[in-house]
């Protein structure tokens, strides 16, 4: 499943729990901003100073299932035990062992799994990454208990972080509808793709516009209201080409099927302009079909109709003729994708440097395709005295040492 924002992930996700399908989120969140991680740092600070006020805040969390009128009943020479126990064991074996204890103590995992059925599994996935995470912070910094705690909050309050090990993982699931940003996707090739959100409309609440400037090439942000009629035309048109790069990517990473809805209620969209040339073109059924109107149950019926690109037997090929012989239709998933066989070659020949690269060396990815699309928007193909330049700065932007990155946070 495709969507272009985390909220609109969300929607889909808990809509489909409501009907008992499993389905995990695959995007560019960061853990140290989800909801789990607020709730880590109260029950490091009741570790940290145990006494009843702090405790109570810890255990009203998702971790522990408990209300307020059962907190409220509990022993407290039990309680501030346990929380003592935990400071000894953080303070003796690392914040990772007291956690565990306190997994073990509360029946963590039982809780997450059973009474919390439609976001269980987000949960104690985010838990258990950032019990990880700050375990290796304080392993590596050697940090004290009150300097552990003082990093998450920065963590929290939005401290620059980069690395792999600061994005939420994906839920256990395997069997799970996977839902994936368009911006994640990139590179990347699913069985079946369905895309309900990619009408990309106007948002007319917004009121502050960030574009680049087409003399000057920087980006320029300004309010609305104080736009000129030439920088109106500039954001316009550059928001139209970044959703018509945005829909390309999204109906291009199914393998088999690719399913597009389109909201009748928007009369005016990039995916209408798309379906308008399409219609017009006039495809071989074979290919794509159009269809009018999805059923839907009475409770959720609107006005609104809703029409289906479903791609068909896509075991068909596509006939297409290219003007001039030696040309190639390809895609960066294309260049990544392992061959089915190996080509003969001769003896003596040498392997092409340049070849190897592609095929074998570059990884395929959302990454390596961030990395391409940076580098050609910025790179001036008729002027090689500044190309190194362009490269080396792609290359710091976007790959950089992740261990260092992690010495400076």
């Amino acid at each position: 499943m495709l969507v272009r924002t985390g909220r609109q992930g969300r929607e889909v996700k808990a809509q489909l729990a409501k009907l008992g399908v499993p389905a995990v989120t695959v995007d560019d969140a960061k853990v140290l901003q989800s909801e789990e991680a607020t709730y880590l740092l109260y029950l490091m600070e009741a570790m940290l100073a145990p006494d009843r006020s702090s405790i109570n805040r810890a255990l009203l969390s998702p971790f522990t299932g408990l209300k307020l009128e059962s907190v409220l009943t509990l022993d407290d020479e039990v309680t501030l035990g346990l929380f003592g126990n935990y400071k000894n064991r953080w303070q003796q074996d690392g914040i990772y062992t007291a956690m565990m204890d306190f997994v073990t103590d509360f029946n963590v995992r039982n809780v997450l799994l059973h009474a919390h059925t439609e976001s269980g599994e987000r949960i104690i996935s985010n838990l258990f990454q950032l019990t990880e995470l700050v375990h290796q912070i304080q392993s590596r910094k050697n940090l004290s208990m009150t300097e552990l705690v003082s990093w998450l909050k920065r963590g929290i309050d939005g401290m620059a972080t980069e690395g792999d090990e600061y994005e939420q993982r994906m839920e256990s699931d395997e069997e799970a509808v996977n839902i994936v940003t368009i911006h994640k996707s990139k590179g990347l090739e699913y069985k079946i793709v369905m895309a309900p959100y990619l009408d990309f409309v106007e948002n007319k609440y917004i009121e502050f516009f960030s574009f680049r400037d087409p003399l000057t090439g920087d980006y320029v942000g300004v309010e609305k209201k104080r736009m000129t009629d030439e920088q109106q035309a500039s954001y316009a048109r550059q928001a139209e080409q970044e959703n018509r790069r945005l829909l390309y990517v999204a109906i291009t990473r199914g393998v088999y099927k690719c399913f597009v809805f389109r909201n009748n209620y928007h009369k005016k969209s990039t995916l209408l302009t798309f379906l308008e040339a399409l219609i017009a073109a006039a495809p071989s059924s074979d290919i794509i079909r159009f269809e009018e109107g999805i059923p839907v149950a009475p409770e959720q019926q609107v006005s609104n109709k809703i029409l289906a690109l479903t791609p068909v037997n896509p075991d068909l090929p596509v006939r297409f003729v290219l003007k001039e012989q030696n040309w190639r239709k390809m895609s960066y998933t294309m260049l990544a994708a392992k061959a089915e066989h190996n080509l003969r070659t001769r003896a003596s020949q040498q392997e092409d440097p340049y070849e190897t690269f592609i095929f074998h060396t570059l990884k395929r990815g959302a990454k390596t395709g961030n990395l391409l699309h940076f580098l050609f928007e910025n790179i001036n193909f008729s002027e090689d005295s500044r190309w190194e330049k362009w490269i080396t700065e792609t290359i710091r932007r976007l790959y950089r040492d992740n261990r260092n990155c992690m010495d400076l946070c």
